[in-house]
C-alpha cells in the first residue's frame, strides 16, 4: 500500500548571529526541528537514509534574510495544522530563525528562486557623498552597453569571468540605502559578495550584513 505524499513549504527568515550558519549547518538545524516535531518525513533510501528537506536557494554567510524557504517531503497519514506547526517550529528554533508562513500541498512539489532582493544599509562611518557616487556610477555602469565582469573561484579554484549585468535588473539608492533586483536562472545568479566586490564595499561600510529583503519563486 502506497503512502499519501505531501510537500511541506516553510517559509522563514534568518537574522542576528544565525545568519553566520553555512546553507549545510542551516539545513541540519532544520532536519533536526522537523524530527523533533515528529513529522512523518520521507526519508531516502540506501544504508544512511536522509529526511527528504531542501532549501532551494542557499544562503551565504553573514546574509541576513526575509524570504527563505525550505521544503520537506512528508510520507504518511499524519494530519498536520499549518498554524499549530508553525507555533511548535517557532518554540523550537533558536533566537534568529522564525518561522513566517507554513503551508502543506499535496504530492511532490519542487520550487526554485527566479528572483531576489537585496538591501544594503550605509554605516555611519561612510561619507554620504561616496555613497551617493558609489550608487551613481554603478548605474551608469548598468545603463550603459559593456559587460560588467568580475572573476569567480569555483570549488576547484579556477577562476571564471562573471557578467554582473547578466543578473542585476534594477540598482536604486539614496543617501543611507542601496537596493538592487537579481535575476536567477538556469545558470545562477550573482553572489552577495560579487555585488559587494562590484559595488567597492566592504562590510564596514555597512551598518548591518546585506540583506535579502525578498525572493519570487516558483514550483518547477
Amino acid at each position: 500500500m502506497s503512502l499519501q505524499r505531501r510537500t511541506l513549504l516553510i517559509r522563514f527568515r534568518v537574522d542576528g548571529d544565525l545568519c553566520a550558519l553555512s546553507h549545510r549547518e542551516t539545513l541540519t538545524l532544520w532536519q533536526r526541528v522537523l524530527i523533533r516535531c515528529r513529522l512523518p518525513l520521507r526519508y531516502s533510501r540506501g544504508f544512511n537514509p536522509r529526511p527528504g528537506v531542501s532549501l532551494p536557494l542557499p544562503r551565504a554567510v553573514g546574509l541576513c534574510s526575509d524570504g527563505e524557504l525550505l521544503s520537506a517531503e512528508l510520507e504518511g497519514p499524519a494530519e498536520c495544522c499549518a498554524e499549530a506547526l508553525g507555533r511548535q517550529l517557532n518554540g523550537m528554533l533558536p533566537t534568529g530563525c522564525a518561522v513566517t508562513g507554513v503551508e502543506v500541498v499535496e504530492g511532490s512539489r519542487r520550487f526554485h528562486a527566479v528572483q531576489v532582493d537585496y538591501l544594503l544599509e550605509r554605516s555611519e562611518g561612510v561619507e554620504v557623498r561616496c555613497w551617493e557616487a558609489c550608487v551613481e556610477r554603478c548605474g551608469r555602469q548598468l545603463a550603459g552597453g559593456e559587460p560588467i565582469l568580475l572573476e569567480r573561484t569555483t570549488p576547484k579554484h579556477k577562476n571564471r569571468p562573471v557578467n554582473v549585468r547578466n543578473y542585476v535588473e534594477a540598482l536604486t539608492g539614496n543617501r543611507d540605502t542601496l537596493r538592487l533586483r537579481c535575476r536567477v536562472d538556469s545558470s545562477g545568479s550573482v553572489r552577495v559578495e560579487e555585488l559587494l566586490r562590484w559595488l567597492e564595499i566592504g562590510p564596514r561600510d555597512l551598518a548591518r550584513p546585506p540583506h535579502r529583503t525578498g525572493v519570487v519563486w516558483i514550483q518547477n
